[in-house]
């Protein structure tokens, strides 16, 4: 059904796109991606799982760092991989489903859920997402995946313990094929239990400059970013945007919300 504004009114046209067809469509949707996070969410704990029997079993003889054979932990981001890229796309699509509670037409709200956040909406779905530092790293993370920086790494995974010092590891931490993104660590919690943790960078990139564009930050993990604390953290805020933008459909009959890009602002003043 196309929802694009003709001669007809906002009001008219904010009902044609909340038919009973076209809502129906859009819950589908909406909840065939919550299905496609919990899904990869569950996968990714399974072989999280499995990588930390498999650690553990080696930690257990005293090692201090180990190298081993670990498809476990490729199948793990694989699957935190497309998590990601999937929770992106949910949020970029949540425009799909609010434009026709907007007053100005569907083409005004940027296909970019940063973009539109960058701007100015009374949307409470938006308001409400633009205070979540989670979703910062959540885009942030996915743009240097997409442009920058790969979680691609050698079948051999890299697990030390956390509180191993000196120069063991210094020249596989110096290549980024080596070891991945994602750092495996150790500790031994009791004389015959070892816990594992999975850790992302503290931040992806610098803080920006005036004029200047994005740039890696050196990865640190001071913070002890856990990789599926993160992901279930990814799935509880897309999951919840999406249950909240079904029920202002659900709700709200003609368009109330405005949106204000920044370009835009910028034009009016000039």
């Amino acid at each position: 059904m196309d929802c694009r504004v003709g001669s007809e009114g906002g009001g008219a046209w904010a009902r044609r796109c909340r038919s009973p067809s076209r809502q129906i469509l859009l819950g589908f949707q909406a909840e065939w991606h919550v299905r496609g996070l919990i899904y990869h969410l569950r996968r990714c704990h399974e072989h999280y799982s499995t990588f930390v029997g498999e650690v553990s079993a080696r930690a257990s003889a005293g090692a201090s760092a180990i190298v081993m054979f670990a498809p476990s932990f490729q199948q793990m981001l694989f699957e935190f991989y497309a998590l990601v890229n999937l929770a992106r796309i949910s949020l970029d699509n949540l425009r799909v489903y609010l434009r026709p509670l907007f007053v100005r037409s569907s083409h005004q709200l940027p296909k970019s859920v940063r973009d539109v956040l960058a701007g100015n909406s009374d949307c409470p779905v938006y308001t409400q997402l633009s205070d979540q530092p989670l979703l910062t790293y959540l885009l942030d993370l996915r743009n240097c995946l997409v442009h920058y920086r790969s979680f691609a790494n050698r079948d051999n995974a890299i697990v030390r313990d956390e509180n191993l010092k000196g120069e063991l590891l210094k020249d596989a931490d110096g290549d980024p094929f080596l070891t991945a993104m994602a750092r495996a660590e150790f500790r031994r919690v009791g004389p015959n239990a070892i816990s594992v943790n999975v850790l992302l960078p503290d931040r992806i990139f610098e803080e920006k400059t005036t004029g200047g564009g994005d740039r890696l930050a050196p990865f640190t993990y001071s913070e002890r970013w856990n990789l599926l604390s993160m992901a279930k953290g990814f799935v509880e805020l897309t999951a919840g945007a999406l249950i909240a933008t079904m029920h202002l459909l659900a709700h709200v009959d003609e368009p109330m919300f405005q949106f204000l890009a920044k370009s835009s602002r910028s034009r009016s003043n000039s």
